[in-house]
């Protein structure tokens, strides 16, 4: 298919419905955001439809000042999933609850990613079989499966990111200089989803260079910028009128990083000198295990099983802009975070950002398959290639439904014992609503910062303003709770290594323990109270429990 001959075949809107009752069923289980992402952008959200604004009432890093609640929100994150959000909650405002709008929403949004596999597959293959197993690939996504209907960056971004590359494949092809002015307002998109949006206009430019033979490179680089800073612009001004920069966050300190938990850092002056004073071998170190794992989480997505067949695919139709487009893309956004971002990209930068590669290499595995069985048919005169093409295609994709399926029952249903890491998906801040109600019953202040090792996740069940634990010792922990004025503390299992004796024995010097809780996987919770020379028996620790 030509750039110029773009056509919608039934087979692309039947995936689009199927995958849009896929995810539909499989949101409807999950009751609450689930994780410290996903409660971020929702929570902003809906304090943008209350009338509050774009405003934080947690602070989960201090990579930036001044630390003041509330304050400005998305100095860190980007905003344009919480701008989704708002938008499904206020449109569906008396028809759904808050979070079933926000479900429909992205659920629907989401279903458009598998639509976009099958077409791609239609077009690089020429068969509605390969197509329609294309789109299935792209619905039953493994670990992401779950992931797709809830209030994170996988879809936005995904989406974001397939607009630019479409746009840019058809400047490449030679299209009018608007399609590169489009392309930039994707890359744009792009970045007011995720702060690494900018690397597939990276991916542009080295293809734009590449084939500069076929195109005017004067003009779709002025067209890119000018599609990209239209879209940003504005952000930007935002970014200047309430934070003085319009790069404000310290996204840029974590290049810094010697381990993930200085992320969450509050008396670390993380910069090159601290960085490079760690000395050659262990950056050496940490820059190849951040390649191997950033391979592994790339190949996780694809479900192990699928990366062979997308390398032959991508081998096989090598010589289309597309293809030779999104393996720029893939090596660009890898060979970044892991040689750049290290240690963010191993714990959840590069998961989030790889989901907008899975319907492109989604759609190139049917090709690879049948080019693997006619290898070996070309080996074993006895193998039928067309039937063995089959078998294998829908074997690999009802293996891709089960392994989709059993980890999606695994958390949200049946997360259980002593090996679990999270217990399952509705019950995971059970914990908190135990907490708030002793607050309550205490009397504290729903404004006063209790300092919590998730504070979007704290705020969103119980509406108290939260901010993070520090990882860089107790002395921070001190220093945070006199700036904030914090009187409680919650540990649990969850915690930093300068925690760990506290959590053990539930004590901490300069504070009391008042009560032991346990979340859904009967691990211990601790709440604790600082002590301050004024302290009276009037302190809820220093009397019987509330309730």
């Amino acid at each position: 298919m030509t750039a110029g001959r773009v056509r919608v075949d039934r087979v692309v809107v039947v995936t689009f419905l199927l995958a849009a009752a896929v995810r539909l069923a499989s949101s409807w289980p999950v009751r609450i955001p689930g994780y410290f992402d996903a409660f971020y952008y929702y929570n902003v959200a809906q304090d943008v439809v209350a009338g509050r604004g774009m405003t934080d009432f947690v602070i989960w890093n201090y990579l930036d000042g001044p630390f003041e609640l509330p304050r400005p929100s998305h100095l860190y994150w980007m905003p344009l999933t919480t701008w989704v959000a708002a938008a499904a909650t206020w449109a569906l405002d008396g028809l759904l609850p808050p979070w079933r709008a926000v479900q429909l929403a992205f659920a629907l949004l989401s279903a458009l990613l598998p639509a976009l596999a099958a077409w791609l597959a239609l077009a690089w293959w020429g068969r509605r079989d390969f197509a329609l197993a294309g789109g299935l690939l792209a619905t039953f996504t493994g670990y992401y499966f779950v992931y797709w209907g809830v209030s994170d960056t996988f879809t936005p971004f995904a989406l974001t990111v397939a607009l630019a590359l479409l746009a840019g494949w058809r400047g490449l092809e030679g299209g009018h200089v608007g399609w590169w002015a489009l392309a930039g307002a994707g890359v744009g998109l792009s970045h007011l989803t995720r702060a690494d949006g900018p690397l597939v206009g990276v991916a542009l430019l080295a293809m734009l260079w590449a084939r500069r033979a076929r195109v005017a490179p004067g003009p779709a680089l002025v067209a890119l910028g000018l599609g990209y800073t239209a879209v940003m612009a504005p952000w930007w001004w935002r970014n200047v009128r309430v934070a003085g920069t319009p790069f404000p966050g310290g996204g840029t300190k974590t290049i810094w990083l010697r381990g993930y938990d200085e992320l969450f850092s509050f008396g670390l002056e993380l910069g090159p000198g601290r960085y490079l004073a760690w000395g050659l071998w262990p950056i050496v170190r940490s820059k190849l295990s951040g390649v191997v794992w950033n391979g592994v989480i790339l190949a996780g997505g694809l479900q192990f099983f699928l990366v062979p067949p997308v390398v032959a695919g991508a081998r096989r139709r090598w010589g289309e802009t597309r293809v030779r487009l999104i393996v720029t893309y893939t090596a660009v956004l890898l060979g970044v975070m892991a040689l750049v971002f290290t240690f963010p990209s191993r714990r959840g930068s590069t998961l989030h950002s790889a989901a907008a590669l899975l319907p492109w290499l989604s759609a190139l595995v049917p090709g690879g398959i049948a080019a693997g069985v006619a290898w070996v048919a070309r080996r074993r005169p006895s193998w039928h290639p067309e039937q063995a093409t089959k078998v294998f295609l829908w074997g690999f994709v009802g293996m891709a439904v089960f392994v989709s399926l059993w980890q999606y029952a695994l958390g949200v249903w049946f997360a259980s014992g002593p090996s679990a890491v999270l217990p399952p998906w509705n019950r995971r801040f059970e914990h908190y609503a135990a907490v708030d109600r002793w607050l309550e019953a205490a009397g504290a202040p729903a404004d006063q910062p209790v300092v919590v090792v998730d504070p979007p996740s704290f705020y969103g069940t119980t509406g108290r303003w939260a901010v993070v634990a520090p990882t860089d010792g107790l002395a921070s922990l001190e220093a945070v709770a006199d700036l904030f004025g914090a009187r409680f503390l919650v540990l649990e299992s969850d915690h930093a290594a300068p925690y760990d004796e506290a959590y053990r024995s539930g004590q901490l010097p300069g504070w009391q323990t008042c009560v032991r809780f346990e979340d859904a996987l009967g691990k211990a919770v601790w709440l604790l109270e600082r002590v301050e020379a004024e302290q009276s028996e009037r302190s809820p620790c220093a009397v019987s429990d509330p309730n």
